[in-house]
């Protein structure tokens, strides 16, 4: 006898497809989200978040933008950040990369060719 398929398994396969990290918010190129995220494990921007958000690991694509204030524990900035950016642990900066602002990280790595205008302050590492 077959068993009824569940919609949670096929949205669970839908996101498979799609290459999608579950659990995982994906801003679009040419989406603006304007407000605040919260519990999520992680963000990957291709389009422009204004606003706050705490996130486990954050990642700013080559065209993707913050402005506003981003909590995480770690994060890969390869766009354009503007605000207070706080990383627990390890920040990575790209040569691609453009962050003005407040930086407050744990661990620091920056690539040649990054434009880094910030007040920098290395912070205790928390879990």
């Amino acid at each position: 006898m077959n068993q009824p398929i569940r919609p949670d398994s096929i949205i669970s396969n839908q996101v498979k497809a799609s290459g999608l990290t579950p659990g995982c918010a994906n801003i679009a190129k040419d989406t603006l989200l304007k407000g605040e995220i919260s519990k999520c494990d992680c963000m990957e921007v291709h389009g422009t978040v204004e606003g706050i958000a705490t996130i486990g690991h954050a990642v700013v694509h080559p065209d993707g933008k913050i402005e506003g204030t981003l909590t995480a524990q770690s994060a890969e900035i390869h766009g354009t950040f503007k605000g207070t950016l706080n990383v627990n642990s390890l920040l990575k900066i790209s040569g691609s990369a453009s962050v003005h602002g407040t930086v407050n990280y744990g661990q620091l790595a920056v690539e040649e060719g990054a434009d880094l205008v910030a007040n920098i302050k290395k912070i205790s590492a928390k879990s």
